[in-house]
């Protein structure tokens, strides 16, 4: 039974630390587990942070610490209380620092040996705190005996826990708490090339799905760029597709509802179908659901023009007319974001006529 130790060396976005924690978190119960862990278990854990700010799983007993420091995001699993720290080597006022926070002997070590005792008792007592919930500064035990050597053991609530410095990078320094003597680490950038590690196609497809609707060459691309195989994303998306979980007719029917309800003319619409690679055969099918679907629809110039002038009208107003017209600036601002929605310039044209007619009436029932 030995604790797992897991970083990254870089900066890691609120998303991908949420990923990174649950990819750690599934490697460990797979490989340093003392028991087997329901796999269903490990990946609906939820993690919470408790009254004393550490992070805990809600249905797992296996504990967690994290730290991030400069580059570096790390992580501690075990099956007992523990914690973790790292810190990157820099400049601070060693002495006086010490002579608020730490204990005579610590201290005492700090202005023997510098910079390298003061990191060292720092993330050692940092570690303690995470691992007891009590924190840096709640008087937790000297952690430099009368011999003024390092501890390497400490006695909390008749359990014996192990001081650990971690040899992990010449520029931090980096401690871990824990009940268990041995320790396991692994670089998560690594384990993330692993096929075993990662997601199988399958799951992958399957979770992007739950995310929201895409067309198969969106999800043929997504899974291409995540490095799976050929043959792989095939049998993925040959199951996907008999069980009806993908059907590019309905995607797009969706999708013409979405771009109708952002103001886009049809011509926008299918060229962003096309994009997605929605052939115009499934385009074709895909207006006939649409239409099924919204029988009180019916397509015509008509319709474009009234939404390109739904458009037009939240851009100009009463001010903007100068004997009897729209100002350029004002014309010019409308057809750039019709074009961009995909009108053409003549429903560009009329759209203007159509609002120069309506200010000026706005104007003339003002006076």
């Amino acid at each position: 039974m030995a604790s797992g130790i897991y970083y990254i060396k870089h900066k890691v976005s609120e998303k991908e630390r949420k990923e990174l924690i649950q990819k750690a978190l599934s490697h460990f119960a797979e490989n340093l587990c003392k028991f087997a862990i329901d796999q269903e278990l490990v990946n609906n854990a939820k993690l919470l942070v408790d009254q004393n700010g550490r992070p805990y799983f809600d249905n797992l007993d296996i504990m967690i610490s994290i730290s991030h420091s400069g580059s570096y995001f790390t992580l501690l699993f075990s099956e007992y209380p523990c914690g973790i720290d790292i810190q990157e080597k820099r400049e601070v006022k060693c002495i006086s620092i010490s002579e608020k926070f730490y204990a005579p002997k610590e201290t005492d070590l700090v202005r023997e040996c510098g910079e390298d005792a003061f990191f060292r008792v720092w993330t050692t007592r940092e570690a303690f705190g995470k691992m007891t919930g009590i924190g840096f500064h709640c008087n937790p035990p000297s952690f430099v005996d009368d011999d003024y050597s390092y501890m390497e053991r400490v006695e909390y609530r008749g359990r014996y826990y192990n001081l650990i410095p971690i040899d992990l990078d010449p520029e931090y320094y980096m401690a871990i708490c824990t009940v268990e003597d041995e320790y396991k680490i692994y670089n998560l950038e690594e384990l993330l090339k692993e096929k075993s590690f990662r997601k199988s196609a399958r799951e992958a497809a399957y979770y992007k799905l739950g995310r929201g609707d895409v067309s198969e060459f969106m999800l043929r691309k997504h899974l291409k760029d995540k490095g799976y195989e050929r043959e792989e994303i095939d049998e993925a998306l040959e199951e996907i597709k008999s069980l009806g979980y993908i059907d590019d007719a309905k995607y797009g029917a969706l999708y013409i509802r979405y771009g109708l309800n952002k103001g886009w003319a049809m011509g926008r619409i299918k060229r962003e179908l096309a994009k997605r690679g929605v052939s115009s055969e499934d385009m074709a099918r895909a207006y006939e659901e649409f239409r099924d679907r919204e029988p009180d629809l019916h397509e015509s110039s008509e319709d474009e023009t009234e939404r390109a002038l739904e458009i037009a009208r939240r851009i100009a107003n009463p001010g903007d007319i100068e004997n009897g017209r729209l100002t350029d600036k004002i014309k010019g601002r409308i057809g750039r974001r019709l074009q961009s929605y995909g009108y053409v310039p003549s429903t560009v044209y009329k759209v203007i006529n159509i609002l120069e007619k309506e200010l000026n009436e706005e104007t003339e029932e003002g006076y």
